[in-house]
């Protein structure tokens, strides 16, 4: 990537965000990666918890908001899998074998919505990942030498960002603090996963697993299934003991 390239990646941010006359956001930035790179969706992801959830900040199309609630819900696929990654983790074609093998629930539902290939660029500082930069396509194809460095440069722009406590804006209808999303749809998942503990008397990670598990079993999104359960009009109970 030279100074010229990554210049004019910033313009370009910048052009987006001067008829606000605000700050560069988190908006911006999936707008332009969406323009420089073809694909058929970004989004942005923040790391909420050890639990394996992320909060979507920003989706640029409906592929990228349904890939993303179904990460969300089945609790695997490339955005998980980068929470533990120092590099990008890169999926050309999710039709192929190695991804199904690796992601056994969430491939075959990612290509039945639509998704070809997946490119998710983790936004780390030091040792903390605080979220990740995805790029969809519809069809199998790699990314170029040059469109994996735009992508590269632009998930930095992004945490640099998310970290700066001065950029503007709202995501997806949202304030930032810090440059975070409130995370209130996360907040009700963990609520909702203490209070199924509590009613099967299990372990919070089994009640997340029994909460994902509903949300996928019932095709519904998992806030909304959380939700239901904060909210007292969905109880889990006891599997029958059998003989």
């Amino acid at each position: 990537m030279t100074t010229n390239r990554l210049s004019q990646l910033w313009a370009l941010v910048a052009e987006r965000a001067w008829p606000r006359g605000a700050s560069v956001s988190l908006e911006d930035i999936c707008g332009v990666c969406a323009a420089e790179i073809p694909s058929d969706g970004v989004s942005l992801t923040a790391n909420t918890s050890p639990q394996d959830l992320v909060e979507r900040l920003c989706a640029t199309t409906p592929l990228a908001r349904e890939i993303e609630e179904l990460q969300a819900t089945l609790g695997q696929g490339p955005g998980v899998a980068a929470l533990s990654c120092d590099g990008p983790v890169l999926t050309p074609d999710l039709h192929d074998a190695t991804p199904r093998r690796r992601w056994p629930a969430f491939a075959p539902a990612a290509v039945q919505a639509g998704l070809g290939a997946v490119f998710v660029f983790p936004l780390r500082t030091g040792a903390v990942q605080v979220g990740a930069l995805s790029l969809h396509r519809a069809g199998p194809k790699p990314l170029t030498d040059a469109q994996l460095s735009d992508a590269l440069s632009l998930a930095d722009m992004a945490l640099e960002i998310m970290l700066d406590g001065g950029a503007d804006t709202c995501v997806e209808d949202r304030p930032l603090w810090n440059g975070f999303a409130a995370f209130h749809d996360q907040a009700e998942v963990h609520q909702a996963a203490g209070m199924i503990s509590a009613q099967l008397d299990v372990g919070i990670d089994e009640a997340l697993v029994r909460l994902r598990a509903y949300a996928f079993g019932h095709e519904r999104p998992l806030a909304d299934v959380a939700r239901d359960v904060v909210r007292r009009r969905l109880k889990f109970t006891p599997d029958p003991q059998t003989d």
